[in-house]
């Protein structure tokens, strides 16, 4: 028995054959049941008229504890069991920038001052990355702060006084 879902574009690439998945089925709640990767789609299964959402790609999973209860059609929660990290340390993706082709999170120093810190991605998906180059409780920017100073040393908006 087999089991087909759908992965973003930003976890795909960390999805691979032969890791383990643990899955419930909304129709039998407090039921975990476990699968193995089978395949990771290598396209885009969102149809061409449909432009506004994002990228899908289909992951098939080979079901290694099955239910007599399971019927096709039914709707389940997956999780892909990945890799263990150990002493790693994640951030939000929103607190993460390109400066000078060089992925940085901008650090606080003083009161009101970020600087930037180029740090290396390990691995990340939609909402978080794990990264090196950054110790724990380090406090980060989670929005650009050169981009704010900009906004605000360019005057006010709108036309002419």
């Amino acid at each position: 028995m087999e089991l087909s879902a759908q992965s973003g574009e930003m976890e795909r690439n960390n999805i691979k054959e032969g890791q383990t998945v643990d899955f419930q089925l909304d129709a039998l709640p407090g039921n975990t049941f476990h699968g193995v990767v089978k395949t990771v789609g290598s396209s885009n299964s969102k149809p061409f008229w449909d432009a506004g959402s994002a990228n899908k790609f289909e992951v098939l999973i080979r079901l290694t504890s099955t239910d007599a209860r399971m019927r096709p059609g039914l709707t389940a929660g997956v999780y892909i069991n990945s890799d263990p990290r150990k002493n790693v340390l994640y951030v939000p993706r929103q607190a993460l920038f390109l400066k000078d082709n060089k992925r940085v999170v901008y650090v606080r120093r003083g009161e009101s001052n970020f600087n930037p810190h180029e740090v290396s991605i390990q691995a990340e998906n939609e909402s978080r990355a794990a990264v090196e180059g950054l110790s724990a409780g380090t406090e980060i920017a989670m929005v650009d702060p050169t981009s704010s100073r900009k906004a605000a040393n360019a005057g006010p908006a709108g036309g002419a006084p």
